[in-house]
């Protein structure tokens, strides 16, 4: 949001929205996420050493506030976007993706993160998870200039999925919640629109 302001609501059936302001240190807010168990994880961008932490997490049942936990990375960069796996009974990963600092994970809500080693220096897009990712870890990493990405491990290897895909400038990439069964995942691009693929 390019004024600076995260936003809340109170109400789901008549909304309004109220501005919660300083709550990403003053910065941007790229990108949104809540777990399953109530942690809201926000995207921020940073220039420097003076704000460090792009991802700010907030566990909202516990009242602690928001924290900026350190990322393996240099300081500033731009959180682009965030995935959560719903395997929940079994603990869940975060997954989030940068412009610029590369690919994290976090199997703690947030509170600890490690990089993972996606191939690519190209900006991260979107990042997105199969629904059964807690027996499959499967993750598709979607970038700018340099196509889709799968990984089969949960991100420890990882392989280009480009066949057909005639934009490499990837806006968004989203895993079919019914993926074990129809292989589906769908990408949005730059300047072609949307493509299907159906990969197992």
């Amino acid at each position: 949001e390019f004024r600076r302001v995260l936003f809340r609501s109170y109400n789901g059936t008549d909304p309004m929205w109220v501005p919660q302001r300083r709550v990403l240190n003053g910065l941007w807010g790229w990108a949104i996420d809540l777990t399953q168990d109530g942690v809201l994880l926000a995207g921020t961008w940073s220039s420097g050493p003076a704000w460090q932490g792009i991802i700010g997490r907030n566990a909202i049942p516990s009242g602690s506030g928001w924290q900026f936990p350190t990322l393996p990375s240099a300081p500033g960069g731009e959180l682009t976007t965030f995935a959560v796996s719903r395997s929940y009974c079994n603990g869940y990963s975060i997954f989030a993706g940068t412009w610029d600092r590369g690919l994290f994970r976090s199997d703690d809500s947030g509170i600890t993160w490690s990089a993972v080693p996606l191939p690519t220096t190209a900006p991260i897009r979107s990042v997105s998870l199969s629904a059964n990712f807690g027996h499959d870890l499967t993750i598709y990493a979607g970038t700018w200039g340099n196509g889709i990405y799968r990984s089969s491990d949960g991100g420890a290897t990882w392989g280009q999925v480009n066949a057909g895909l005639n934009d490499p400038r990837v806006r968004a990439v989203v895993v079919s919640p019914n993926f074990a069964n129809d292989g589906l995942v769908f990408a949005g691009t730059d300047k072609i629109g949307k493509h299907t693929s159906e990969l197992q």
